[in-house]
């Protein structure tokens, strides 16, 4: 890993020095199982002890995007722990069979490589709640004399009822990390099995939640179909567990881009890091919000907090992003884009946010060519609408109308936002093509609205204030 872009781009990002006194990294379980499927497990139950460690007082945990960045790789521990910033390692297996699970964990002291504890567990299935229990009773015993806190409890385990129930989520939430839309399908149908199987689930109501926002979010669903399903199961959600963080961070984003009720979201948004401050998606997705509300110094310390507890997101990533293009912080976003990009060559945001710090700059060859490369690999709306708009800004109007003729055709073919398509048509000047699907976006509710106002120093439909401001946008 040493010298590798996905170190370098680590430290560009987590840079501490010494790793505070209690510090944990939970990497991905290996599934030893002799059925590949079983891989949802060995994740889940790896993702599940890090959630419960994450909460205990006195020990740092890196967020889950960062630990699961090195799945599958065989990487010196030492250079994990730098990359982290933590000064231990829980690392495991798991084999299933017949009913049984075999867990094997071990903690390991990143400086010299020793075990600190090392532990297996034979159980059947029906055990795995204890067996978690056990793990992290015993991950506290070990890191005992580094911890702040005498003796901390373990933190209460967010459902304990039906292994069944259990296991669909843990399916569901496998399946909803991928986010292609076919794994989002997936997902969903699994939280929704959860869901009947166990009508008390409230992280099955949750998971529900999240995957309709996501689809809405891809243009997978639309938002008039999505949203209500979204507000239902996140409402529900609350009503059978308020103590979780999650179900009130599912409602804030339902109130957010469902109901644009801010007071209420900014609400739950608060109260969802009251219950979980060390949850980096809490403060990410209230750092966006914050942004969308034309607060852009507040968003800039919670998603920095974010990125310091979760430095591989590629989410926290891309949204300090927008602050820092729409805040005149352009070498920063670049700087942001190009370690997104270390992380992932595939990540078409990072180019999309390259292609924005250069249209604030109004230097549209560069814009246009980072909009290219995000629509090489995305080819979607948000690409190529954004592609439409750079070509008419760069003076080549013929290559913006084919771009508009190619995102006509994909909306012949799929569900297209209507705002994507209101900004290629404005950018062409069919304004009144442009208004019409401005109109639908307002009635539709799509998500986009809620954000575009910040946009603004971008210049995408800066026309449509006036109806920002009717809608109190």
């Amino acid at each position: 890993l040493e010298g590798s872009p996905r170190a370098a781009a680590a430290r560009a990002s987590f840079e501490r020095g010494a790793a505070p006194v209690a510090s944990l990294a939970v990497l991905p379980f290996v599934n030893l199982s002799a059925d590949p499927d079983n891989e949802f497990l060995s994740d889940g139950l790896a993702d599940d002890l890090l959630t419960a460690l994450a909460r205990v007082p006195g020990l740092r945990v890196p967020g889950r995007t960062s630990c699961f960045a090195f799945k599958g790789r065989s990487e010196d521990l030492r250079e994990i722990g730098r990359a982290l910033g933590v000064e231990t390692v829980l690392e495991g297996s798991v084999r299933r069979a017949e009913g049984r699970l075999r867990i094997a964990v071990q903690l390991i002291n990143v400086a010299d490589g020793f075990h600190l504890w090392a532990q297996r567990y034979d159980r059947e299935m029906a055990d795995v709640f204890a067996v978690q229990d056990e793990i992290t009773r015993a991950i506290i015993s070990a890191l005992l004399p580094r911890l702040a806190a005498a003796r901390p409890a373990p933190p209460a385990r967010p459902y304990d009822g039906s292994v069944d129930v259990y296991e669909l989520c843990l399916r569901a939430r496998y399946h909803h990390q991928k986010r292609t839309p076919h794994e989002l399908d997936l997902a969903l149908n699994l939280f929704e099995q959860a869901a009947e199987r166990d009508p008390g689930c409230a992280l099955a109501q949750a998971g529900i939640a999240h995957v309709c926002l996501m689809k809405c979010y891809f243009g997978a669903l639309p938002t008039r179909e999505g949203m209500p399903r979204m507000m239902a199961a996140a409402r529900r959600a609350l009503e059978l567990d308020d103590s979780l963080a999650v179900t009130h961070l599912r409602l804030a984003d339902a109130l957010c881009f469902n109901d644009w009720d801010w007071a209420g979201a900014e609400r739950e948004f608060r109260r969802a890091l009251e219950l979980d401050p060390e949850s980096a998606e809490a403060q990410w997705r209230y750092g966006l919000f914050l942004w969308s509300r034309l607060r852009p110094e507040e968003a800039l310390v919670l998603l920095r907090a974010a990125l310091e507890r979760d430095p591989f997101s590629l989410d926290a990533n891309w949204f300090l992003g927008f602050v820092c293009v729409t805040t005149g912080r352009l070498d920063e976003a670049e700087e942001v884009a190009r370690r997104m990009l270390a992380m992932d060559a595939r990540a078409w945001t990072g180019h999309q946010l390259l292609g924005w710090a250069e249209s604030v700059r109004r230097r549209w060859p560069e814009a246009v060519r980072a909009y290219e490369a995000s629509a090489a690999i995305e080819n979607g709306p948000a690409s190529l609408s954004a592609l439409c708009w750079a070509y008419e800004r760069a003076g080549r109007p013929a290559e913006a109308r084919r771009t508009l003729e190619r995102l006509e055709r994909l909306a012949a073919e799929r569900f297209v936002p209507p705002t994507w398509l209101a900004l290629a048509y404005d950018s062409v000047g069919e304004h009144a093509q442009a208004r019409a699907f401005m109109a639908r976006a307002v009635e539709e509710r799509h998500m986009l609205l809620v954000h575009l106002r910040a946009f603004g120093p971008i210049g995408w439909l800066s026309g449509y204030t006036g109806l920002l401001d009717e809608h109190g946008l």
